[in-house]
């Protein structure tokens, strides 16, 4: 009906959007001597209140697209939200499938239909319970393919027409958000229309219009009320006449130009009523007006229709009703004809407007509103087929009527089916709707159930302080109660969250659901010990970490069971993070690996080659590890989310910085940011780039924390020492690295989880050296020694590494005043980075032995020193390395003047020993009446001829100079 209505105004924001279409569709119209063309996605918003023309804008806009050869695909959404989630792009395949989008959707789903995701499945499929909720990445592969799908499909093009936007349940938004940021190739358009107010403070429409605003093709058009002369010509297209100046007047202020208003008003109008007669509400008056011409059966009917929501289907409507087919179809045909309800493709029907659906239920008393839900829930439980969601709406919103409990449980099976499709927002409200009605004698068991699944579905929605808060809930239900296999369940909720409010009750709940439970081997059982070593990691006794770990894989593997062998290797790797299990990882890795072959499980095999990875990392054999990782890097293709994609970058990353490509590895950094996952992990690109900073002594490329300061994290503290200490060191921030470095845990801390331990006590070492707190020197030391020939990267996740484990021995060493063990570390560390192939960390090592051999200075010292050292500024020099080139510089200068006797010259051990009395450059330039430049400069220059790193190392040498350790 309004199609044949003439369209007043919105020029500008048609050509708005026709521009869209221009832009989009001005790609190459061949592709493949088919043609059809490739194009550029184009997308759309229209803003604006109810009745100000949006679905006319949208309407006109088909007609063009259609003279233009242009496919176009129209759906609303749903006036009440009774509809199953994705409801209206299960709409949109439906029409694309039936020819009205053309064949490409057929032929892409004849190739492969996995891009078809969550609308692909049986939409009332019930998931399993007890089953793992599916990840946050996999909807991210199922919106990305279906997005590419709809673009790909697109063919000459397709225009597709979304109204009522701000009615789409919370997942088909964030849908549509991803088909806007995801789909950029093919001759698609999409525009969208909304009411602001509706769509406001929803987080997806936010995502929504920033990406619109973005996009290349982008364009977004608020519709305002018509001006004065297009209302004239509103009403003239209505009332076949013009208006007087008076009646115009009126008419413009009442109505502010609202479209829907001028065309209700001008009907009344033509009836002959004054316009001083007309009120505010008069287009809700003009609905019941509508409304009360139908007969009392037939409007009854539509009352039904109503509560029923979203589109009309003539066999529910009869279930609910009671009345026969013909009946129900006699009452449609007559809300057809007096301009209600219009018919739909497949036997439907459809209000004509969402005022008419809302007048109905407004108009309808609570009591009476309520009785229909109950009705209706009832009718369609008896149905053929299920539909979950809907008796789960229609059975909370006849609350308080009806049972409780049978709401509750609906909603619980409703948010089952929800998860099974992707569908995380709706399962998450249809989880805490359960919880809300469920009556106080639920039975605990169920209760738990309840609010674990809760709290896994909001873990998936990265809610994670509202997962932890329902799931210690379950947890804390479940020990009032003494139900052991609850509390393993609300254990096994949140595998691997850190959070410590979670760890220290996960750890005492396992312990306690296994002892309630039978004995005997058992798949939960294995599941349950693998899950409390893991929340040992975080402050248990380490040896307690690897005895429980040890016994879950045992039983995993007695039991055969794949899941909980999948939970009990990951375990085990990670308690064997230590450096002594280097071995024991990669024969892990390689079951894991064989596991995920067996189940063609991709995931499986993804983790299996990053373990090994790790663990040759760590052994020193990167050419070995490149190879794993080059095997993983398809499997992280196919796998298509972003956190996997995350895991090949940061691996890549550390053997990047390590080989000194240092421009590769920047590129790569801002790569991993793009797609890291959040809480500590979303530091690791900031680490990188700390560790290149320091290498290349340029900042520049080192983002803002990425992290707010509140952040809680059981090894938080522990990584900021681990990357932050050597880059303030680096830069001359002494006092920032020892503050850093007082507020660690001791060497032994199990506080320390075994796979940082290797990079703590090597970080530990070096900055404990370049701050003279000898005993922490020494103890590094003693840690570090046992795995000397080992390489400084973590024991699982690896983002950076240090090199040879030789070269902080050594720095450790030096500091204590053993000469010729530090050079031995550092000659062992030059062999096994050279033999690692990683530059960076080989010329260091140079440096480092030159500053040991010029500082002993016996027979050949000298001389190889001098070798060194002319190899290290070249390396340093080719790399980029420019602190290291410069500090090898001044001391291949000091050696070239030196005969190998004392380093300093006689004012050099002025400045020195004023240094050692923990003087400022400003305070030696005052005492020996120098230029505070010159004094700058001497500093630097003893610094150098020592082959000292900072000014502390600088005083320390003195003091122990001065003490007569110098020679022992």
């Amino acid at each position: 009906m309004a199609g044949r209505e003439r369209f007043v105004g919105r020029a500008g924001e048609l050509a708005a959007l026709v521009g869209v279409l221009t832009a989009a569709g001005s790609g190459p119209r061949e592709a493949a001597g088919d043609g059809v063309g490739d194009g550029d996605v184009g997308v759309g918003l229209v803003g604006g209140d109810p009745g100000i023309g949006k679905t006319r804008l949208l309407e006109e806009l088909g007609r063009v697209a259609g003279t233009r050869g242009w496919t176009v695909l129209s759906v609303s959404a749903p006036a009440v939200g009774a509809a199953p989630a994705f409801w209206p792009w299960r709409q949109v395949v439906r029409l694309w499938l039936a020819g009205e989008g053309g064949p490409g959707l057929r032929e892409a789903l004849a190739r492969d239909g996995s891009w078809l995701g969550p609308l692909g499945e049986d939409p009332d499929a019930v998931g399993r319970p007890g089953a793992p909720p599916p990840s946050p990445e996999a909807r991210f592969v199922a919106f990305e393919r279906f997005a590419g799908a709809l673009a790909e499909a697109a063919g000459p093009g397709v225009l597709l027409l979304l109204d009522d936007v701000h009615r789409f349940d919370p997942d088909s938004l964030s849908l549509l958000a991803a088909v806007v940021g995801q789909a950029r190739r093919g001759r698609l358009v999409v525009v969208a229309a909304f009411r602001p107010r509706e769509l406001a403070g929803r987080a997806a429409g936010e995502e929504l219009r920033t990406l619109v605003a973005r996009h290349p093709h982008g364009v977004a058009v608020t519709l305002a009320g018509w001006s004065s002369a297009e209302v004239e010509a509103g009403l003239q297209a209505v009332l076949g006449r013009r208006t007087e100046p008076a009646v115009l007047a009126a008419v413009h202020a009442r109505t502010r130009g609202n479209p829907l208003f001028v065309r209700e008003i001008s009907r009344l109008l033509g009836a002959g009523l004054a316009p001083d007669a007309l009120l505010p509400d008069v287009v809700r008056d003009v609905v019941r007006e509508h409304l009360g011409r139908l007969s009392p059966g037939c409007h009854a009917t539509l009352t039904v229709a109503a509560v029923l929501g979203f589109e009309i289907e003539p066999a529910a409507l009869g279930a609910v009703t009671g009345a026969d087919p013909a009946q129900v179809l006699a009452h449609l045909d007559e809300a057809v004809r007096g301009g209600v309800v219009d018919r739909r493709a497949g036997g439907r029907f459809g209000f004509v407007h969402d005022l008419f659906s809302e007048t109905l239920l407004a108009d309808l008393p609570g009591v009476e509103l309520a009785g229909a839900h109950l009705r209706v829930a009832t009718a369609l439980e008896r149905a053929d087929r299920p539909r979950p969601v809907e008796i789960a709406r229609h059975r909370l919103a006849a609350l308080p009527l009806g049972d409780p409990a049978a709401a509750s449980a609906a909603a619980y099976t409703a948010g089952r089916a929800a998860l099974a499709e992707l569908a995380f927002e709706t399962a998450d409200e249809l989880f805490a709707s359960a919880l809300d009605a469920a009556p106080p004698e639920l039975p605990a068991a169920r209760r738990c159930e309840l609010l674990i699944e809760s709290g896994r579905t909001r873990f998936i929605l990265r809610d994670t302080m509202g997962a932890v808060d329902r799931c210690i809930a379950a947890g804390e239900l479940a020990v009032r109660t003494g139900d052991a296999e609850s509390l393993g369940r609300a254990c096994l909720a949140l595998p691997e969250f850190p959070d410590p409010r979670w760890t220290l009750l996960v750890a005492t709940w396992c312990e306690r659901a296994l002892a309630g439970l039978p004995d005997g081997d058992s798949s939960f059982r294995a599941q349950l010990l693998a899950q409390q070593a893991i929340a040992h990691l975080f402050g248990a006794d380490p040896d307690r970490v690897a005895t429980t770990s040890r016994a879950a894989l045992a039983m995993a593997r007695r039991v055969g069971d794949d899941d909980a062998l999948s939970i009990a290797l990951r375990a085990r790797q990670l308690a064997r993070g230590d450096p002594a299990g280097h071995a024991e990882r990669l024969v892990l890795g390689a079951e894991m690996l064989a596991l995920g072959r067996r189940r063609a499980d991709p995931e499986s095999v993804f983790w299996g080659h990053l373990w090994r990875f790790d663990a040759l990392a760590q052994a020193g054999r990167i050419d070995h590890g490149l190879a794993e990782l080059d095997q993983a890097d398809p499997v992280a293709t196919r796998l298509g989310r972003p956190v996997v994609r995350w895991h090949v970058l940061r691996s890549r990353v550390a053997v990047a910085i390590g080989q000194g490509r240092f421009r590769e590895a920047t590129r790569l950094i801002g790569l991993e940011r793009e797609c890291a996952p959040g809480g500590l992990t979303a530091r690791a690109p900031y680490w990188s780039a700390l560790l290149v900073a320091r290498l290349t002594g340029d900042n520049r490329d080192v983002p803002a924390d990425p992290l707010p300061a509140d952040f809680v994290h059981p090894i938080a503290g522990i990584a900021e020492f681990l990357h932050l200490a050597p880059w303030h060191l680096a830069f001359g921030r002494e006092a920032e690295a020892a503050a850093l470095h007082r507020a660690m845990p001791a060497i032994d801390s199990p506080r320390i989880p075994p796979f940082v331990r290797m990079p703590i006590d090597a970080v530990r070492a070096e900055i404990a050296a370049a701050l003279g707190d000898t005993a922490a020197a020494e103890a590094a030391y003693s840690a570090l020694l046992p795995h000397a020939d080992l390489h400084v990267v973590a024991g699982a996740g690896v983002s950076v590494t240090y090199g040879s484990a030789h070269l902080s021995l050594g720095l450790a060493a030096a500091s204590l005043g053993r000469p010729d063990t530090a050079i031995d570390h550092f000659r062992a560390a030059v062999l096994a980075n050279d033999q690692a192939g990683l530059p960076p960390f080989a010329a260091i090592a140079r440096h480092e032995l030159a500053a040991a051999l010029h500082a002993r200075g016996g027979p050949g010292d000298l001389a190889e020193a001098r070798q060194q050292v002319r190899r290290a500024a070249a390396t340093a020099g080719q790399l980029g390395m420019a602190p290291l080139r410069g500090r090898a510089t001044e001391l291949a200068a000091a050696l070239a003047t030196g005969s190998g006797g004392e380093p300093l010259t006689p004012r050099q051990l002025e400045i020195a020993a004023l240094l050692a009395k923990g003087y400022s450059n400003r305070q030696i330039a005052r005492e020996l009446h120098i230029a505070e430049r010159t004094a700058e400069n001497h500093v630097r220059n003893i610094m150098a001829a020592l082959g000292a790193a900072n000014r502390v190392q600088v005083a320390t040498r003195m003091a122990r100079r001065d003490g007569g350790t110098e020679a022992e």
